[in-house]
């Protein structure tokens, strides 16, 4: 009889939930459940409009979202329209564009700003204009 195991990170352990919220590992992953009066992935977006939410964190409703996210009231709350390369509840997290491995044999990976990257090729490789790195 042959067993495989599959080591997880246990996230919930780390206290990733905020405000209250209850966290549930779903195997590799995790899910908060929020307390009433707060949403978002880590239940740190309070159940009020843009305006409320920029007072609440003494900031002006353009800084409420970070690098460059745009506000936007919804029914019972508010979400931030991150820029390309951002994520988070208000854009606060920049997203690693090299995590994917995107750069092909053996080139170097840059994470760059707003959503980009490049690829440094090792000597005989370069990049052509369809970002495939091809032997030269």
């Amino acid at each position: 009889m042959m067993f495989m195991f599959q080591n997880f990170v246990n996230w919930c352990s780390q206290a990733p939930c905020k405000n209250g919220g209850t966290c549930t590992q779903l195997a590799n992953q995790f899910e908060c459940s929020c307390m009433y009066g707060w949403t978002g992935g880590l239940c740190d977006v309070r159940m009020v409009g843009c305006m409320a939410a920029a007072n609440d964190k003494r900031v002006s409703v353009h800084q409420l979202c970070q690098n460059g996210g745009t506000c936007r009231d919804t029914t019972h709350s508010h979400v931030c329209e991150c820029q390309p390369g951002y994520d988070g509840s208000y854009c606060e997290v920049e997203i690693d564009e090299c995590a994917s491995a995107p750069c092909k044999n053996g080139a170097t990976c840059f994470n760059l700003k707003g959503g980009r990257y490049t690829c440094q090729c090792p000597k005989g490789f370069q990049v052509n204009l369809n970002f495939k790195i091809t032997k030269v």
